[in-house]
């Protein structure tokens, strides 16, 4: 459940920084820098503190906050693919679902490299 979590966690911070990227307010190259270091750090954290850490069971989460935290990142990729892509959702849900696989390949192994700091 937890890399459940991650994932959309991945997934919301690669909206905003895209979202920030693609008007030019940031460089991309420093973009694909807070991406891959942002993704560092949430597989280095999930990682080292998997040894003392048990997430919390999916009976004990509430409807209405496993909702929010389900939805809050899908509607934000959405939102995101609409607004840019000006009513043509597909032509940018693809290669946000590339950088999303892509993120997800380096959340795995700077996750597999941290877990053995344990």
């Amino acid at each position: 459940m937890g890399c459940l979590w991650d994932s959309l966690r991945i997934a919301s911070v690669m909206v905003w920084v895209v979202g920030l990227a693609v008007p030019g307010v940031i460089d991309v190259r420093f973009a694909a820098l807070v991406l891959v270091v942002l993704v560092a750090l949430i597989a280095i954290g999930r990682g080292t503190r998997a040894a003392v850490y048990r997430p919390v069971g999916c009976l004990q989460v509430g409807c209405a906050d496993l909702a929010f935290r389900i939805l809050l990142p899908v509607a934000s990729i959405f939102t995101f693919a609409a607004v840019y892509g000006q009513g043509e959702i597909m032509p940018i849900l693809q290669p946000l679902g590339i950088v999303f696989v892509m993120l997800l390949g380096f959340y795995i192994m700077f996750k597999g490299i941290s877990s053995r700091w344990r």
